[in-house]
């Protein structure tokens, strides 16, 4: 019987949970299995991954083939690295080693993919800060319908004011006057002719007493 390491689904709708099981090959995937050797909850924060470091070995060791993700899962928890130093026939001093080295290696990118976390989340909260801002200084830039309405009738009255001063200019008074000038003067021209006339008979009478 070919045993394979392998994951089984048993959470929630939308909330999955994976067992890690050791079963026959030929079974389906939620079907049955020999034993349950860890499990993976991928929707934590932490990715969580347990591992029953013995059993998992135990089966390793009796042939037992990891799928690709079960592999994975045990490369990123340095049990990969212990199986992989086991067949090489490494001594236990050189495999603690060689652990330690990893675990700290592992919690120096920990370190890192926490800080590139907080770092992404200071640049996504920075342009929100920045938008408010804005939004409230761009009221008190942008003019208000009293003061557009006040400008519209500023400009009015400029426009206006050209054809009221040329009526109050002197120019069309002199026009105006005009008229008035030329009357008199025809009437004081009537008024000679009138007193040549009254004269003219009184020397002709003048003449006929002579």
């Amino acid at each position: 019987m070919a045993v394979r390491l392998r994951l089984r689904r048993v959470g929630r709708k939308k909330f999955p949970i994976y067992k890690v099981v050791a079963a026959d090959k030929r079974s389906p995937r939620d079907g049955r299995f020999i034993e349950s050797v860890g499990q993976y909850e991928p929707l934590r924060n932490d990715n969580v991954v347990t591992f029953n470091e013995e059993r998992v070995m135990y089966w390793l060791k009796n042939g037992a083939q990891p799928s690709t993700t079960v592999q994975n899962l045990l490369r990123s928890q340095g049990l990969w690295l212990k199986w992989s130093l086991i067949k090489k026939g490494a001594d236990e001093s050189t495999i603690t080693e060689q652990l330690e080295k990893f675990s700290m290696q592992r919690a120096e990118r920990e370190q890192q993919a926490k800080e590139k976390a907080a770092d992404k989340k200071k640049e996504k909260a920075a342009p929100e800060t920045e938008q408010p801002a804005a939004a409230e200084s761009a009221p008190e830039e942008a003019p208000t319908s009293e003061e557009k309405q006040e400008t519209t009738d500023v400009q009015e009255e400029q426009q206006t004011a050209p054809a009221e001063g040329e009526e109050q200019s002197g120019e069309p008074e002199e026009k105006q006057s005009a008229p008035e000038e030329t009357e008199t003067d025809s009437k004081t021209q009537q008024d000679t002719a009138q007193d040549d006339q009254k004269e003219e008979p009184s020397n002709e009478d003048s003449s006929k007493k002579e």
